[in-house]
């Protein structure tokens, strides 16, 4: 039996070498694709969802006054919680109100709540964003 000569065996070597590599270096391509487009995707969503997001402009222990910007995103559901577990939920009217762009005043039943947290999901194309806004008494927002 003859075996195989070192050249031919240095020439199959290095071409399994290549093949291996080239096999690698289509695999790692594909997938920083796929990272870098899903990392650019979620990313567009947070700037979009951030300017097209709502502020509490003024905030009582009773009441409070939100504002939506940007109205070209919904924002669903808008929930209002506060220190004192007043939890607010707005739809129908309110929240189309809110959509346009309108400026709405919600009162809040127990009147007791120093804080005032307002939270919102922001869809954009198939991403979902969660959006806060929030105004405690002392800060500038907040009227006693």
């Amino acid at each position: 039996m003859k075996a195989i000569s070192p050249m031919i065996a240095v020439v199959l070597l290095i071409a399994f070498t290549v093949a291996v590599g080239g096999i690698i270096s289509v695999w790692l391509t594909g997938f920083t694709r796929t990272a870098t487009t899903g990392t650019e995707t979620r990313s567009e969503a947070l700037n979009r969802c951030t300017a097209s997001g709502f502020e509490v402009i003024a905030c009582t222990s009773s009441a409070t006054r939100i504002i939506h910007y940007g109205a070209d995103l919904t924002l669903f559901p808008l929930s209002i919680m506060t220190s004192d577990g007043t939890a607010v939920t707005l739809s129908g009217t309110d929240a189309a109100a809110l959509a346009s762009g309108t400026v709405r005043s919600i009162s809040l039943a127990r009147g007791t709540n120093t804080s005032v947290k307002v939270r919102a999901n922001c869809q954009y194309g198939t991403i979902n964003v969660t959006i806060e806004a929030s105004c405690s008494s002392g800060d500038k927002c907040w009227v006693s």
